[in-house]
């Protein structure tokens, strides 16, 4: 055999051997990559039933999640249609906020008329109280004079009594003094007659003169009576006229003032009866 054969030889042995070494490692080798691996694959079946535990877990998990959404949907649904219709309300609520800020306006600028009103009124309210402060014054006052009043007419009263009392009496005396004037006048005219002289310019004696009692007023103090007889008729302050309503004696008045056609006087001698318009006057009974 040839060198080179031989070394052929030798080289195919040593790769044999160590083939065989390699194939005899590589067999302790697998047993223990087989035991690794049933262990991996037990540990595998064990982490494969653990993570489809956790899988169903997850699922069921998941359909929970998924109801709670659907819920949750439900719910936001519900929610958005109660926001709508509060939206609305909020909507429906701003228009009558703005017809109440609009009726609210109108109220204040009532108020402000109303206030403008009080404060005249209550200005008038002080105007009517210091009227009425003034009317209560005024009352006691005419209270007052009324309870004067009251006195006087009582005074009055009593000196009516006592006049009419001085008026019979006055009465009397007056017939008594008629008659003897008449007598008297009389004398006067049958002594006029007999001698010629004019009886009506004897001793200032009026003039015979009939006339009207044209007014009469008893307003104020004394009595105040006016005649249809005045200068033209030879009318002189002092003169006195007798007053009679048809047959009726009203007393007697004094002339005061003199004017061209009337003249004023006082009475003189009262009666029960007041002097009138349309009385008549005379100087002669």
């Amino acid at each position: 055999m040839s060198p080179i054969g031989k070394l052929f030889l030798v080289l195919n042995l040593v790769l044999a051997g160590a083939f065989v070494g390699s194939a005899a490692n590589l067999i302790g080798t697998s047993d223990e990559w087989r035991a690794k691996a049933s262990s991996t694959e037990s540990q595998l079946a064990e982490a494969k039933a653990e993570a489809d535990a956790q899988i169903n877990a997850l699922n069921s998990q998941i359909q929970t999640i998924q109801g709670e959404r659907d819920r949750l949907k439900n719910d936001v649904a519900q929610v958005q249609g109660q926001l709508a219709a509060v939206e609305q309300d909020l909507l429906t609520e701003q228009q009558q906020n703005g017809d109440l800020r609009e009726s609210l306006t109108s109220i204040e600028a009532k108020l402000s008329n109303l206030e403008g009103t009080n404060r005249t009124q209550a200005s008038q309210i002080t105007e009517l109280q210091r009227k009425s402060d003034t009317l209560r014054d005024e009352r006691d006052a005419a209270l007052d004079d009324r309870d004067q009043a009251v006195a006087a007419a009582t005074r009055a009263g009593e000196a009516q009594q006592l006049a009419v009392g001085r008026t019979g009496d006055l009465e009397s005396a007056l017939r008594s003094s008629r008659d003897t004037a008449e007598s008297a006048q009389a004398q006067l005219l049958a002594a006029a007659r007999m001698y010629g002289f004019d009886p009506n310019v004897v001793a200032g004696a009026p003039p015979l003169l009939d006339g009207v009692v044209l007014e009469a007023s008893y307003d104020g103090g004394a009595p105040i009576v006016m005649i249809n007889l005045g200068k033209k008729h030879n009318v002189k302050p002092g003169f006195t006229f007798d007053v009679f309503n048809g047959a009726a004696y009203k007393g007697q008045i004094r002339i005061e003032v003199v004017n061209d056609a009337t003249s004023a006087a006082t009475i003189s001698l009262p009666s029960n009866t007041r002097v009138a318009r349309g009385d008549r006057v005379s100087t002669h009974m």
